[in-house]
């Protein structure tokens, strides 16, 4: 398994680590956590001054130390941060031979992707015949797709349609944009709404759409070129298999 867009802490990585034969995760990051306090340091550094870059350190790792002391709990898995396999790339061709891995994943990462046509020819690539891909990503039209904070996102619901403020790093890929994307290399076998506990919509009862008492009638009248579920649907998952 590849798991594209492991991010700094790698969640994933580890969770499949010991189920699989093989799980390597793939990030434009050129740091993570396993790679210790000093290099994360000076990744920040190289962004922000030394006392802000320190600070910022010190709170990333103390939050990620909790991550993953709740993560062993819940899962039952032993953490050892050397054993995973943790990669970097420039964001365009991945380290990896033609067909090397029968499942590609990723989590809220199809959104930051700035050539998605790229992007997806090259999970193509890596993936072996009828192999399968699994893609989770955050609906820039829903009520947090901003990537604002709370604070912003309740202030003004759907702001980032609506001209309040500005969006940065996201592109604006519609489910059906998403969709036909990747029907040109893979045969898609579903494609689900899915809510912030990760329920699809159909299948889970639980299921809920995302802030749907803020989207006013007024609201509806400025995004009335939207429909309604796209507004209210916080994620999507594609699930494909490629083609033979």
């Amino acid at each position: 398994m590849l798991v594209l867009g492991c991010g700094y802490h790698y969640p994933e990585v580890i969770l499949f680590f010991n189920a699989l034969r093989y799980a390597v995760g793939l990030d434009v990051k050129n740091t993570f956590y396993k790679n210790g306090i000093v290099k994360t340091f000076r990744t920040k550094k190289k962004e922000r001054n030394a006392v802000t870059a320190f600070l910022g350190t010190a709170v990333t790792r103390y939050i990620y130390q909790r991550y993953y002391q709740h993560l062993e709990k819940i899962s039952g898995i032993k953490i050892d941060h050397k054993q995973y396999n943790l990669l970097s790339y420039d964001g365009s061709r991945m380290p990896f031979k033609n067909m090397a891995f029968d499942v590609v994943l990723s989590n809220a990462v199809l959104e930051h992707a700035g050539n998605l046509e790229q992007l997806v020819q090259e999970i193509y690539r890596v993936t072996k015949k009828e192999g399968i891909s699994y893609h989770l990503w955050h609906n820039f039209y829903s009520f947090s797709g901003s990537h604002a904070s709370k604070f912003i996102c309740r202030r003004y619901p759907w702001g980032h349609l609506r001209a309040k403020y500005e969006t940065h790093g996201l592109n604006r890929f519609t489910p059906t944009d998403i969709q036909n994307i990747f029907s040109k290399h893979f045969d898609i076998i579903a494609l689900y709404q899915i809510d912030k506990n990760h329920w699809k919509k159909g299948y889970d009862s639980a299921f809920q759409f995302e802030e749907e008492s803020l989207l006013t009638e007024s609201i509806k009248k400025e995004l009335i070129d939207f429909p309604i579920e796209m507004l209210l649907t916080r994620s999507y998952l594609i699930i494909c298999r490629k083609r033979v």
